[in-house]
């Protein structure tokens, strides 16, 4: 099963900046990556799901 946990936390700079995205990876090694948008977040997490996903493929099938 895949599985990832993220604090995600939307922020800005002052009440006429438009809001900003940081996703924090919760795991023992803690990694933040900012983004400008929601849609930079999206492209983010989906890119890397389907690589995953796909990888996770690769290796299900060498094991039958």
């Amino acid at each position: 099963m895949l599985q990832s946990a993220y604090l995600l936390r939307f922020w800005r700079a002052s009440l006429r900046d438009g809001w900003r995205v940081t996703l924090i990876t919760v795991s023992e090694e803690t990694t933040e990556q900012h983004f400008g948008t929601l849609e930079e977040l999206y492209h983010h997490l989906q890119q890397t799901y389907t690589v995953r996903h796909e990888a996770d493929d690769c290796i299900n099938e060498k094991s039958r």
